[in-house]
């Protein structure tokens, strides 16, 4: 991998970004751990549909906008550990869901987050009891 599709701003203590920074970027690895982010909006990460790759671990992030990720299809590697996290939105993950994203990281926040194997599992299983429950109504005849 080339050195210039990386990009190391850990511990700078970064509050914000501003919006659209990335734009027009080729990254594939984007490491903003150790900093002191708190919110997470779409608009941080706009234009990063190549990166594979993004650690926001060790920052003080509480709120994650339920489309922050929607730009990002090739996100692998999600590392939001040792944030101050209390829940994520079952739809903040919708744009990798179809993807190969396969390593989320959320531990060490202060209450259990939406585990990314859970989400998936768990939507399955709804699909089925909905289907069931679909041809269960079919059956009921009118008196």
């Amino acid at each position: 991998m080339q050195k210039e599709n990386q990009l190391y701003l850990g511990e700078n203590e970064l509050w914000r970004l501003e919006p659209n920074v990335f734009a027009n970027s080729s990254l594939i690895v984007l490491l903003l751990a150790g900093n002191r982010l708190t919110n997470l909006t779409p608009d941080m990460f706009a234009g990063l549909t190549t990166l594979q790759q993004l650690s926001l671990k060790n920052n003080r992030i509480s709120n994650i906008a339920p489309t922050t990720f929607y730009q990002m299809p090739s996100l692998v590697v999600l590392d939001l550990s040792d944030n101050q996290l209390v829940i994520l939105q079952p739809a903040t993950f919708l744009a990798q869901l179809n993807s190969k994203m396969y390593k989320l990281r959320t531990h060490e926040n202060y209450k259990k987050t939406t585990d990314m194997k859970t989400e998936k599992t768990l939507k399955k299983e709804e699909t089925k009891t909905n289907k069931r429950k679909m041809e269960k109504s079919k059956n009921i005849r009118k008196p």
